[in-house]
């Protein structure tokens, strides 16, 4: 992410409107937050709940959506949250707790920035919960996996766990309603999705072409699904061969590994991303982490879609509201066939609109708490 340039207001990641939203949800929650004196704060962190809940508003959509997250955890046979503190040794495990009237995390020494990360990733799907008002049930404990991690780490024997994303074969594990980084959910949301459309490019003054940008991570899925295409495939392949309808802006040089050199840059305009009439959503080390602005552009999306699971897959549709990606020749295609159909186009990106949308909205909010209420019922 960039810093925002007074004179371009399409132009890097902040705009001041979002800036000012996130210093208000800021400052909300230090106000919640009280220091505990026995233990470094970097160990553990509490956040308070003196607010009333957002109830929310009970659909079919919502009761699909608690579904999907709490997956096969009721048919596990170890649902207790054991609280073995020799367990979250492990760099990629926490523990989140409800005592009183507030969060409590806690998690191993983080003596270094990956650590510090991974706490903060696990600590800001919770802290988002409480930012748009979340109802916590009394009696909830349970672990957090932390970071990158989609479940391979994690020990079920330990009980309730906890993930923003987990593998397809790992639905014992909780789903997480939320996401960290940049993969917004509710009020959060509404604020980045205004946001991005000053970045917006008129669809008839966008190039005839698909773009990519970010870091080279996520190369562990040429091992651990096949099928699904990685970032470095993707460079290794356009390397050699160069398409002038595919924009690549790679963000770490990995040249040792490319038969050609392809130009680093250190961050990129949205508004640049999004004067291509097609964004190419690849997976990193799990979800996306640009799922958010990606899908709040007005651009055609295209991605793979490898066995994870994470609440902005929840009931997303290829052909509907992305174009799926196979291999490399399927991107190409994808392309012609957006350019051929231009009408069709524009309505996938409105039904991601209207997709994501859903994810602000009192529907999405019910879901959350019902999500923490029947899982802290199970895990008694």
């Amino acid at each position: 992410m960039g810093f925002f340039n007074p004179s371009n207001a399409a132009g890097y990641a902040y705009h001041p409107s979002w800036l000012v939203t996130q210093a208000q949800l800021a400052i909300s929650n230090l106000r919640r937050a009280r220091p505990i004196t026995h233990l470094p704060s970097k160990r553990r962190q509490v956040l308070n709940l003196n607010y009333t809940p957002v109830i929310g508003k009970k659909s079919a959509k919502a009761e699909r959506l608690v579904e999907f997250c709490i997956g096969d955890f009721a048919k596990q046979t170890n649902r207790i949250c054991s609280e073995d503190p020799t367990y979250y040794k492990d760099t990629y495990i926490g523990l989140v707790s409800r005592i009183g009237n507030t969060l409590e995390f806690r998690s191993s020494s983080v003596s270094y920035y990956g650590k510090i990360q991974r706490l903060v990733d696990g600590r800001s799907n919770f802290r988002a919960l409480v930012a748009q008002n979340a109802r916590f049930p009394k009696h909830l404990t349970g672990w957090v996996l932390l970071g990158d991690s989609t479940g391979h780490r994690a020990n079920l024997d330990h009980g309730l766990h906890f993930a923003g994303v987990r593998s397809t074969h790992l639905r014992e594990i909780v789903l997480l309603p939320i996401g960290d980084r940049d993969r917004y959910t509710g009020p959060e949301l509404t604020s980045y999705r205004t946001y991005l459309q000053r970045a917006w490019s008129p669809w008839e003054d966008k190039l005839d072409a698909v773009w990519w940008g970010g870091a080279v991570t996520g190369s562990h899925w040429a091992r651990r699904d096949p099928s699904t295409l990685t970032r470095l495939e993707l460079l290794q392949h356009f390397a050699a061969h160069p398409h002038r309808q595919v924009v690549l802006q790679p963000t770490q040089n990995v040249d040792e590994r490319l038969q050609a050199p392809i130009p680093v840059t250190q961050r990129f305009k949205k508004a640049h991303a999004f004067s291509h009439k097609c964004v190419l959503l690849m997976p990193g080390n799990d979800a996306p982490s640009g799922a958010t602005w990606y899908f709040g552009g007005n651009s055609v999306v295209m991605m793979p879609t490898p066995p994870i699971e994470y609440i902005h897959a929840f009931e997303l549709k290829p052909w509907e509201h992305f174009l799926p990606v196979t291999d490399i020749p399927s991107i190409l295609g994808n392309l012609d066939w957006v350019l051929s159909h231009p009408k069709d186009a524009q309505d996938i990106v409105r039904a991601a609109h209207a997709h994501f949308s859903w994810l602000e909205g009192p529907e999405y909010l019910w879901a959350c708490n019902e999500i923490l209420s029947i899982v802290s019922e199970l895990a008694l």
